[in-house]
């Protein structure tokens, strides 16, 4: 059985691991919680599977109909060193929280040439998929950097509300990145997600 490594989030972790043990800070890598829903596809053949993927998604954004969906969510925490003149945030830890949308082929009911061409076209959707939790979990790497990276301030509290400040900021700043993912792959067609029968 072969193992499967997502080069760049790993590049990124290590880059980014490699850094903060040089700075002296404690970073920790994201915690990511993956949950996937499916949907059933019911398709005997090759000539039903296109109406039928249709026919069962439940996965429609601005009136347009697709198969997969991956929703993000990240969060944050930090910790601080507090001293009589100064607050310093020396730990930062983030979650994300991914929830995948999927389709699941009825195997029992399709033919082996169905199978076939689902295995494939499942395989690079999965890869599209995790392609959008990839962006979620940069979001997240660039939250600890940035948090962990503050100037010390005079007030806890202060220090707090600009530390989520700066975090929200930083999610705004990665969320467009999940259209112009699916611009340059049309979707995962570029990457093999696609149904051409």
């Amino acid at each position: 059985m072969g193992i499967k490594v997502n080069l760049k989030r790993l590049a990124v972790v290590c880059h980014l691991f490699y850094l903060f043990a040089l700075s002296g800070y404690l970073y920790a890598a994201p915690v990511i919680n993956e949950v996937t829903k499916t949907y059933t596809v019911h398709a005997k053949g090759l000539e039903t599977l296109l109406a039928a993927i249709n026919r069962s998604t439940p996965v429609k954004v601005d009136d347009k109909i697709f198969y997969a969906f991956t929703d993000t969510h990240v969060r944050w925490h930090y910790w601080w060193h507090e001293t009589k003149s100064s607050c310093t945030i020396n730990r930062v830890s983030t979650i994300v929280d991914v929830t995948y949308t999927m389709p699941a082929l009825n195997a029992i009911l399709a033919d082996l040439e169905t199978k076939r061409v689902w295995k494939k076209y499942y395989a690079a959707l999965v890869l599209h998929e995790k392609g959008h939790a990839d962006i979620a979990v940069e979001a997240a790497l660039a939250i600890e950097k940035s948090l962990l990276n503050m100037p010390s301030s005079s007030n806890c509290r202060l220090l707090s509300g600009q530390a989520n400040s700066r975090a929200e900021k930083i999610l705004e700043a990665y969320r467009p990145q999940h259209k112009v993912y699916d611009r340059e792959t049309g979707h995962g067609r570029t990457q093999g997600a696609y149904l051409d029968l």
